[in-house]
């Protein structure tokens, strides 16, 4: 598919273009797929290591990147968080990379945007929220002028900064971004207008989140290069900002909430970190009441074996570990079925790493995001909290699960 040929009069099939080339990047099939090289930037990484606040920035010569931010946050004096995410994703486009043409689309842009409401929480009986967008990006890194992400005026592209994090979709629907100044406070944004499909309110909220760094990143693997499988290829560049100091205010609809919390940045990018035989993965990132966060991941071939293990603990105190494979162990539990999509996921885990060993609970069961309409791909991602062998919860944090109905292609 060449984006480039797109003309002004052909604007009415944007969408579905743009949902067609999202699939196929999904599904590993078409422009720009699959384990790209490692190419001059790759090395330069290697030898520089990373500098802030360059690296919280987009690195266009690597096929896949992501700016994860999620969080649990509460008014004054409640005990049940709601849970957040907004979340970008850029995918090279490998087969336009050398175009010069000024509307050739070298990238495309994805947004998603998440809340879990769970029972209890402001009176809500338990509810998800998800939105998504997409738009093309010729690779320019400056934001577009009449773009400002404090309105919603439409501009319909996209745009992510080299030199700082600073990633944003502009269209009619509204401007979304996640920026920083510095690599110790971010913003974030996301506008979405209501509507309700398949069980899913689909829109219907503002969100709009000041995070305020309290720690050092976490470089994970060696020194930010993140072993994802046993071959050379399968790594990723990978920090995590935890313990993120947030304030939010959140507008459904038309009330809105004055919330503070703690929130979880990762920022991810690579030439597909996937191992060879891999249809999926479990993430966790927590954040412990007393400080400290734990990470850990597997990756899982089609018969749901584990690949390759990972993850670390850092003390408040600053001691990081670094996790092998044989550290990390996931367990199964609880089964839940979409009563949307059939699939079915794991949503209970017990988790042993070297900490000790804890059981993963979801606030809520139902915290699928279908997000075919943009990436392409249907997975798991939401609010659990983390219990010790006594039971008691120690730690608020995220749960991430791909390829349980359909093996995942970077």
């Amino acid at each position: 598919m060449n984006h480039n040929a797109i003309r002004p009069s052909q604007a009415i099939n944007r969408r579905q273009l743009l949902r067609s080339a999202a699939a196929q990047l999904a599904l590993g099939a078409g422009v720009g797929c699959g384990l790209g090289p490692h190419n001059a930037a790759w090395a330069q990484l290697s030898t520089d290591g990373l500098v802030f606040p360059r690296d919280l920035g987009s690195h266009n010569n690597f096929d896949i990147e992501w700016w994860y931010l999620t969080g649990f946050v509460a008014v004054a004096g409640s005990a049940t968080p709601l849970g957040l995410q907004v979340t970008f994703f850029r995918k090279r486009i490998a087969s336009n990379a050398e175009l010069t043409q000024q509307l050739a689309a070298k990238h495309l842009v994805f947004a998603h945007a998440a809340l879990a409401i769970p029972p209890g929480a402001d009176g809500y009986t338990g509810q998800l929220r998800h939105s998504q967008r997409t738009a093309r990006w010729n690779g320019h890194t400056q934001r577009p002028s009449n773009v400002q992400v404090t309105d919603n005026r439409a501009y319909p592209g996209a745009w992510a900064s080299t030199e700082l994090m600073d990633v944003g979709i502009a269209n009619a629907d509204g401007t979304w971004h996640m920026s920083s100044t510095t690599d110790k406070q971010f913003t974030a944004n996301a506008h979405s207008t209501g509507d309700h499909k398949n069980g899913i309110h689909t829109g219907g909220f503002n969100v709009s989140v000041l995070a305020s760094a309290s720690q050092p990143p976490i470089l994970q693997g060696n020194k930010g290069l993140s072993q994802k499988g046993p071959a050379q290829r399968d790594t990723s560049w990978y920090t995590t900002h935890p313990q993120l100091q947030l304030r939010a205010k959140l507008d459904i609809d038309g009330v809105s909430h004055a919330l503070t919390g703690r929130g979880w940045l990762d920022h991810e990018w690579s030439h597909g970190f996937m191992p060879e035989g891999a249809a999926g993965w479990d993430w966790v990132g927590f954040n412990f009441d007393d400080g400290s966060a734990l990470t850990a991941f597997q990756l899982r071939d089609t018969q749901q074996q584990t690949l390759w293990a990972g993850g670390s603990h850092r003390t408040v105190q600053g001691q990081l570990r670094t996790y092998k494979p044989a550290d990390v162990v996931f367990i199964p539990g609880d089964m839940w079925q979409s009563p949307r999509t059939g699939i079915k996921y794991p949503v209970g885990w017990r988790l042993n790493t070297p900490l000790g060993a804890f059981d993963v609970q979801p606030v809520m069961p139902d915290q699928e995001l279908d997000s075919r309409q943009s990436t392409g791909t249907v997975y798991w991602e939401g609010l659990c909290g983390l219990h010790n062998a006594q039971g008691h919860r120690v730690a608020w944090g995220y749960l991430e699960m791909t390829g349980y109905g359909q093996s995942i292609r970077l």
